[in-house]
């Protein structure tokens, strides 16, 4: 074999190592059972790896009581160099969640449409909702602080959070802003992100996705890959 072709496989061997296979998983939500696909270009978490393991058991036990944390996605090339030791900020990144009222998950047997009007008109309705966000944005700042206390290595201490509001509806879903102020490494930035809520089989299934904020088109940006991920669950679970 050429040389240089050898080069090229051994980068594709290692490159399949580091990222893991992209493979379905079929995940039980709601009396329910949902296949999820990592859309192109993200790579699910490995929860038989240590280093991924912990990643997204801090982030199920931070959800504990709010929803169900159904899957774990991170920009593949970001994980291949995490899981290397290259570098330990892992964005973009998606998390698929399926919310939770009185310990059970939302199940909804109703149109999409009259679900996403529902949702879209509580949105309206709630404008800042300064009360119930204060006492979310509350939560969260204590659970990371605990965690960060508990976990020095992290390195990650919460700051500012604040949901944004309303930022568009179409045919799949809402979508919500969101941002968190946030220090990694001595590095300060901006957590986008951006959260697009609908119905998926019945179940209430919101997709969030992070980025480091860099310019006003982020947030385009964000719910582009929002609504991709979830035309994809939606076709995976409902054709």
């Amino acid at each position: 074999m050429d040389q240089s072709l050898k080069l090229v496989a051994m980068a594709l061997v290692t490159a399949a190592a580091l990222w893991g296979p992209a493979a379905a998983e079929n995940v039980h939500v709601g009396g329910r059972v949902l296949t999820i696909n990592p859309p192109a270009g993200f790579c699910a978490l490995d929860r038989d790896r240590e280093d991924d393991a912990a990643i997204y058991d801090r982030m199920d036990t931070l959800m504990q009581g709010f929803g169900q944390l159904l899957t774990y996605w991170v920009d593949c090339s970001k994980l291949a160099a995490y899981r290397s030791g290259q570098s330990l900020r892992l964005t973009p990144y998606a998390l698929v969640a399926a919310p939770m009222s009185a310990g059970h998950v939302l199940v909804e047997d109703i149109p999409r449409k009259r679900y996403l009007d529902v949702l879209e008109g509580a949105w309206a309705r709630a404008g800042g909702a300064e009360k119930l966000q204060a006492q979310i944005e509350g939560i969260v700042r204590e659970r990371f602080a605990d965690d960060a206390a508990r976990n020095p290595q992290l390195g990650l201490v919460a700051g500012e959070m604040r949901v944004f509001g309303l930022l568009e509806r179409d045919d799949l879903a809402v979508y919500v802003a969101l941002g968190q102020r946030m220090s990694q490494d001595g590095d300060d930035f901006i957590m986008a992100a951006v959260g697009g809520g609908s119905i998926v089989a019945g179940v209430v299934t919101w997709v969030y996705v992070y980025e480091e904020y860099s310019e006003p088109a982020t947030y385009d940006r964000l719910k582009t890959n929002a609504r991709r991920m979830l035309r994809r669950l939606i076709v995976d679970n409902e054709s």
